[in-house]
């Protein structure tokens, strides 16, 4: 209970405008002003024209993330949601997407995976020894992922980066992860040793070679 106490919503919930007793998404949207909307459902078409308009509505630039997998789910098409908003929503999906064309202008649209989080947790909680996974190395894999992004794509008008730049994420959430833990007090082992940790947690990442292999037929 203590934990969802965080989550409860005001007595002023009970005078929202509303249908029924429980309030729809278009009411909740419409009623609180949200500029932040994201698709975990998995239900396909939940973001309907008229909620997109809303956010809108709500804020200049609303974040509208339709995130369920696969493509069929997700909860607005991206093309709609520009459409809906006139171009002014900040996008990403669950899934790949093709680029928006809006105005004379391509626009990418970010895949928001957990897979740009886990690979760096997992290792530098193991190159670090880790006793423990903190809140803050958590929280600290989502500043890492952040700062990457902002360093080398938001210029480009991506929210998140490329896939194909997976490995070079994962490497500096990685570095970010192992500072933290020792941090936190939770590192353990050869790592408390380690003096240059960036070039030390590159060298714990493997790089997949795949020789050729020649097929020779045998005789009986």
């Amino acid at each position: 209970v203590s934990t969802q106490s965080t989550w409860a919503q005001p007595a002023s919930v009970k005078e929202w405008a509303k249908t029924g007793e429980v309030p729809t998404l278009m009411e909740t949207v419409e009623n609180t002003g949200c500029t932040v909307l994201l698709g975990l459902s998995g239900i396909a078409g939940q973001f309907t024209e008229p909620i997109v308009r809303q956010m809108a509505a709500n804020c200049p630039r609303p974040i509208i993330f339709p995130l369920s997998n696969p493509n069929a789910n997700v909860e607005a098409q991206p093309v709609d949601i520009y459409r809906w908003t006139n171009g002014t929503a900040l996008v990403a999906c669950g899934s790949p997407f093709p680029n928006v064309e809006w105005e004379g202008e391509s626009i990418p649209i970010g895949q928001g995976n957990n897979a740009f989080i886990f690979p760096g947790l997992g290792a530098g909680a193991v190159i670090a020894g880790a006793k423990k996974i903190t809140d803050n190395m958590i929280m600290e894999s989502s500043l890492a992922l952040s700062d990457y992004c902002a360093k080398h794509w938001v210029g480009e008008g991506r929210v998140y980066p490329p896939v194909r730049e997976m490995r070079n994420v994962s490497l500096e959430v990685a570095r970010r992860v192992v500072r933290q833990c020792i941090a936190d007090g939770y590192a353990s082992g050869s790592i408390l040793e380690v003096s240059d940790i960036d070039a030390h947690v590159e060298s714990e990442f493997f790089v997949p070679e795949y020789p050729d292999v020649v097929l020779r037929a045998f005789g009986h």
